[in-house]
């Protein structure tokens, strides 16, 4: 696998490949940031027993509410209201981000993961992948990790199947250390801070898939010396300054995709689920029932891939060529789920309506790529990205850019993209337009 890490000024984009195909993709705007698996040292604002909730400022700008169901313990209405307080501190983990009104989500449930294994501060059991089958190495691990686990819970990732016993230890020596250090500092009282990050654009990807990517290339010098700074040996680290995955992007900006065999794909998404409806286009001559069953299966393939680099959340329905044999649809779905289990999301599939539409859904994670596409910070993205391509390979500094008013307003008031200008000595006349263009056009 390979890894492409493109940050500039307004977003990170990440590329994941497997043999040259994409294979994952992750894109998020460098002032949204993702919360998801940080930790925090919050104070209790307002109590909810109505409605189930605690309401818990952890510095952001809208207060975080931790639900009942995610309190330490299982606790009973009347221990709660015991237990917990106004202007009490507690340690917190974002287990979903804020999105439009709602604040952030978090769980009194802290997990700190490592490559391969996980510290459960308020657990109490060892719990080792099923993947690793080794009986011997099983009995090693249970017996080294429960000798200096404490009381705390443990969970040994998939990832360690062929990794030491004793690396292991020490990954979790280190957890230890820093769950210890999370504790030191809630008895300071720093209440709305955060005390541990575990999260941005690219270190998700390569925790789970840590012994499967072997190259890194990166246009951030300072996420060159961060990875650099892992002094590891799975992966090689290249800098490469004028690295871009805005094709990539532009590619993923489509309702429409068209595959290698004739088929097509069309996304349509609505504000409680999303369409996905399959075309047979030339792939077929006759609707013969193997054919129709090709035309799912490659489809369902590809849909599989598309609602992980896609982001695509929520409710799915997915309208195939439709086709009436049981076994058949039973296979496709095996199908499915083997294609769905590939990626790092959970999800369920609850199988074929009566007319014929499969149904299924998929755990939130991030925004969607379509819903971050209407941002005006996509636009002055994609705005950025042609200029750098400008500079770097034509000599003009008067341009002509051509986007939406919001998209002006946003880079007029952005100071790392004027002294971006400035320092490349570039003149730009803005024009309102709804369509996005850089004219090379003196004035």
């Amino acid at each position: 696998m390979e890894l492409f890490i493109d940050k500039n000024i307004f977003s990170t984009k990440v590329k994941l490949n497997t043999d040259s195909e994409l294979f994952d993709f992750n894109y998020a705007f460098n002032s949204d940031k993702n919360l998801i698996g940080n930790i925090y040292i919050g104070k209790i604002i307002n109590i909810l027993p109505n409605m189930k909730s605690i309401f818990i400022d952890i510095g952001l700008k809208k207060n975080a509410y931790l639900d009942f169901k995610d309190i330490k313990g299982k606790l009973t209405l009347k221990e709660i209201s015991n237990k917990y307080k106004l202007g009490n501190e507690i340690i917190v983990q974002v287990s979903k981000n804020s999105i439009d009104k709602k604040g952030a989500k978090i769980s009194e449930d802290v997990s700190i993961p490592s490559n391969n294994v996980v510290l459960l501060p308020h657990g109490n059991k060892i719990y080792i992948s099923k993947k690793i089958t080794d009986r011997n190495k099983v009995r090693e691990l249970s017996e080294k990790l429960d000798k200096i686990r404490q009381t705390y819970g443990i969970i040994v990732r998939s990832n360690a199947v062929n990794i030491e016993s004793d690396k292991i230890v020490e990954e979790l020596k280190n957890l230890l250390v820093i769950w210890d250090e999370i504790n030191q500092k809630k008895s300071h009282r720093l209440s709305n801070k955060m005390v541990y990050n575990t999260n941005n654009e690219y270190t998700q990807f390569i925790m789970d898939y840590y012994y499967s990517i072997k190259n890194i290339t990166v246009n951030s010098m300072d996420i060159y010396d961060e990875l650099i700074a892992m002094d590891n040996h799975y992966f090689n680290i290249t800098y490469k300054e004028n690295l871009s995955l805005s094709k990539d992007l532009f590619y993923l900006n489509t309702d429409t995709i068209y595959l290698e065999n004739g088929i097509n794909l069309k996304i349509d998404y609505t504000e409680a689920l999303t369409v996905i409806d399959v075309n047979s286009g030339k792939f077929i001559s006759n609707n013969n029932l193997n054919g129709l069953y090709q035309v799912n299966s490659y489809a369902l393939k590809e849909i599989a891939k598309q609602l992980n680099i896609r982001n695509i959340s929520g409710i799915i329905i997915i309208d195939l060529i439709n086709f009436k044999n049981a076994a058949l649809q039973k296979k496709l779905i095996n199908e499915f789920y083997y294609e769905l289990n590939k990626y790092k999301s959970k999800f369920n599939v609850f199988g074929f309506t009566k007319t014929g539409l499969l149904e299924m859904t998929k755990q939130y994670k991030n925004k969607s790529l379509n819903n971050l596409f209407s941002d005006t910070k996509y636009e002055a993205d994609l705005i950025f990205s042609k200029l750098l391509q400008i500079i770097r390979t034509s000599k003009s500094k008067k341009l002509e850019v051509n986007c939406s008013k919001n998209c002006i307003d946003f880079l007029n008031s952005n100071q790392s993209y004027n002294d971006f200008l400035n320092s490349n000595k570039l003149h730009i006349k803005y024009v309102i337009s709804d369509v996005i263009n850089i004219i090379h056009k003196p004035f």
